[in-house]
């Protein structure tokens, strides 16, 4: 639903917190909406004097400048995915937690215990709002389990503006008013809604603390906060497949978990629940003295790096499969010279299911038929990491675990690798991201192997993998 001159009473600075006023450059007729729509122009605030654009009806009240660190690196990969994000989702997502993920919406969308909602005596609508709200896939699901006859609002933030443009056009027929903004920094007054919740980012926010807290400012007292995002269920067997699974969802987070230490002081009703294998769902409550817009904390300075981390989190589920020091004898062993040797005739001659990659690989990667990559603007490392994910994509077999092994061998980490391969996998069908997970599981096994007898030259592990990966 497009924003309306009404709806801006509900906002507020997201700078200062003061209010906002419309400047005008193109409004048109609501029609059923009964108000102006608010196609472009600009929200000034009456206190800072700040400008927040409004773009093809969207206000723009994020600060670009104040998005950093990890949200930085994550905010355009989030645009690029964004006309995937659902198949993903949907799909790969709902496999690879089989038999629990349709479930795990019910699960959470239940946490926020929409069926106690009331009118308001002073007959305000009702107010939801999602932070993060992604492609939209959670707003039809709140509009079906508001009661009926309770009047509502379903606002949703983000700060991909991929990701909007993908939920306006996902939600075009339910209405949601959508804003462009940063979890840190909500563009609304305190206690504006009834209900906040989020799903699936809070894990990757540069400050959890403020973002936690921004929500519960915004929040009515004592109404429910829901919070969902990855947590590997520790009370379920997880298989290899599972474990790998996870690590390349949450491959920007080292110890992906429900936040329940960061909630803000005197939040009460603090409970953490598994909603499905991958996802916890924390809830809690806060008072009146928590919505109140205060000046937001610095993030707590880093620890040194002292070895503690490595006890309080478990190891990554490649290392128990390719250690520390089997990984020092594959790079010293590694020539580069060789590796060209071994692959170059036999590799077409032997592997036919190889050959149309090859030349493609040959023009693009290593300078064809001069070989001459002097002018490339790739790395070898990058040049590896961007082998691993093209041939992610195209269920290339023992292709992809030749060039696994030679990013590895390049420096490139084996938690980097099998993330590429597996993202790369998640967003370009299930049988790929099935084809890189089992490839991911058994390149590492056997370069395992092959270390451990202490021979593992490139011809050995081409011939090692070779057998692994047959014609």
């Amino acid at each position: 639903m497009p924003l309306t001159r009404a709806d801006v009473g509900t906002l507020a600075c997201p700078a200062c917190g003061g209010s906002l006023r419309v400047r005008v450059d193109a409004d048109r007729d609501a029609g059923t909406y009964g108000d102006r729509i608010l196609d472009a122009g600009s929200l000034d605030c009456d206190r800072c004097t700040r400008r927040w654009p409004i773009e093809h009806g969207v206000p723009q009240l994020c600060d670009d400048a104040e998005v950093g660190g990890l949200d930085r690196l994550l905010r355009p990969i989030y645009d690029f995915i964004a006309p995937y994000h659902d198949l993903g989702v949907e799909i790969a997502l709902r496999v690879l937690q089989f038999p629990d993920f349709g479930a795990s919406r019910d699960r959470y969308i239940e946490r926020l215990a929409l069926g106690a909602l009331r009118p308001h005596a002073d007959g305000s609508p009702v107010r939801i709002l999602e932070v993060g709200v992604g492609a939209g896939a959670n707003m039809p699901l709140l509009a079906r389990a508001l009661p009926r006859g309770t009047a509502g609002e379903l606002w949703g933030v983000d700060y991909s503006r991929g990701m909007l443009r993908q939920a306006a056009w996902r939600l075009r027929r339910t209405p949601v008013r959508l804003l462009l903004a940063d979890a840190h920094a909500l563009p609304f007054p305190d206690a504006s809604f009834d209900r906040v919740f989020h799903v699936g980012g809070i894990n990757g926010y540069r400050d959890i603390r403020r973002a936690l807290t921004e929500m519960a400012r915004v929040a009515r007292p004592d109404t429910p906060i829901v919070v969902v995002d990855e947590e590997l269920d520790p009370h379920r067997s997880n298989w290899l497949f599972h474990r790998l699974a996870f690590d390349a969802i949450t491959f920007f987070d080292p110890n992906p978990h429900a936040p329940r230490e960061l909630v803000p002081p005197g939040a009460y009703d603090v409970a953490v629940t598994p909603v499905s294998r991958f996802y916890y769902c924390l809830t809690f409550r806060v008072g009146a003295a928590a919505t109140q817009r205060t000046p937001s904390p610095p993030p707590p300075p880093p620890t040194p790096d002292d070895g503690a981390d490595a006890e309080r989190t478990p190891p990554m589920p490649i290392d128990t499969i390719l250690n520390a020091a089997q990984l020092a004898i594959l790079r010293a062993q590694f020539d580069p010279a060789e590796m060209n040797a071994v692959m170059g005739a036999p590799l077409p001659a032997a592997y036919p299911a190889c050959e149309p990659y090859l030349e493609t690989i040959g023009d693009l990667f290593y300078g064809g038929v001069s070989g001459d990559t002097s002018g490339s603007p790739l790395s070898a490392k990058n040049r590896e990491r961007c082998l691993v994910a093209i041939l992610s994509t195209r269920g290339a077999g023992f292709n992809l675990a030749l060039h696994m092994y030679m990013a590895i061998a390049l420096d490139v980490s084996p938690k980097e690798v099998v993330h590429i391969a597996l993202l790369a996998g998640t967003y370009t069908g299930i049988d790929n991201f099935a084809g890189a997970t089992a490839t991911a599981a058994k390149t590492f096994t056997v370069l395992a192997t092959v270390a451990t007898t202490g021979i593992a030259r490139a011809a050995n592990v081409f011939t090692a993998l070779a057998l692994a990966f047959p014609a």
